[in-house]
């Protein structure tokens, strides 16, 4: 039984460490080139914070999107165990993806510290979230007959 368990917590942080490294930024390049939903909003008058947020959403709900694979495998992992299979798969993507700010902690306060934390907050939002779109859809699935 710990052996399973071992192994799904080495599991969860590759799929973290995976998602973070490679899916994700290889669709971010591709959306950053093709997306014109930015250029669409400020064409229509849509300018400053609110124009924010609705990129805000807008990113979040592709990047829910794009986590739909790597919170899949999490859930068949061992769904009693999930939100610790959830925090070891998105603390290892974060703390790859700032770990430069963890070994210079004065590039976080000299650098724009809001582009940043807009990232990681959607680090922290985007596999919590497309597992729980997971476990519903899987709720509602069961209840059909």
């Amino acid at each position: 039984m710990k052996g399973k368990l071992s192994l799904a917590v080495v599991v969860s942080a590759i799929v973290g460490f995976v998602q973070w490294c490679w899916v994700l930024p290889i669709c971010w390049m591709y959306i950053a080139v093709y997306d014109s939903t930015s250029h669409w909003l400020v064409a229509h008058g849509i300018e400053g914070r609110s124009l924010l947020s609705i990129l805000f959403v807008h990113d979040t709900l592709i990047n829910i999107l794009l986590c739909l694979p790597a919170a899949y495998v999490l859930h068949r992992l061992r769904p009693r165990h999930l939100p610790v299979y959830l925090a070891i798969a998105v603390l290892t993507g974060l703390l790859w993806d700032y770990r430069m700010f963890l070994i210079h902690p004065a590039m976080f306060k000299a650098s724009y510290s809001g582009m940043f934390l807009y990232g990681m907050l959607l680090g922290l939002v985007m596999l919590p979230g497309a597992t729980a779109f997971l476990k519903l859809c899987g709720r509602t699935g069961k209840a059909a007959p």
